[in-house]
């Protein structure tokens, strides 16, 4: 018997009813880690890609655009790929200039150590869900990883 409600930590199955509404059989499931249930009137977030403040960390080399990483965001993981550095913050969150070519606005081409940025992650396998910092900040923030170093961590 399919349960009514599950908390955090609890075990159980769930009655899924078909997407769209269409039909009336229920599907039962036993929910894995990774999943995450919402309400039919306020379904989740899903993003296959993001606009995000960011923070790195201790880079060995700079990262830049085209960067294969791995997306880690609550029990998540995604494989992505940094499609875009927008700008560089600087300690206060104000937009640091970056001179272009012409001496017009132009956009870093790496990221370095320390550095605070907004930048954008395609994600290469399909959409998570992610939410908003107005939202929900703890479902929010994300790190970004490659092999076992983790290059940054942010918030979307």
């Amino acid at each position: 018997e399919p349960a009514a409600a599950l908390v955090d930590g609890e075990c159980g199955e769930v009655a899924v009813a078909p997407a769209g509404g269409g039909g009336s059989t229920l599907e039962v499931l036993s929910p894995q880690p990774g999943w995450v249930l919402s309400a039919a009137h306020a379904p989740a977030a899903l993003a296959t890609e993001i606009e995000a403040r960011v923070q790195c960390l201790q880079l060995r080399r700079p990262l830049v655009k085209g960067d294969v990483v791995e997306l880690h965001s609550h029990c998540a993981l995604a494989p992505a790929v940094v499609s875009r550095i927008v700008c560089l913050l600087d300690a206060r969150g104000a937009v640091v200039p970056t001179p272009g070519a012409d001496g017009g606005k132009g956009r870093p081409r790496c990221l370095r150590s320390a550095e605070h940025a907004i930048i954008r992650v395609r994600l290469s396998e399909g959409p998570i869900c992610i939410e908003t910092f107005g939202a929900c900040a703890a479902l929010s923030r994300f790190s970004l990883r490659a092999g076992s170093e983790t290059l940054l961590v942010g918030a979307v």
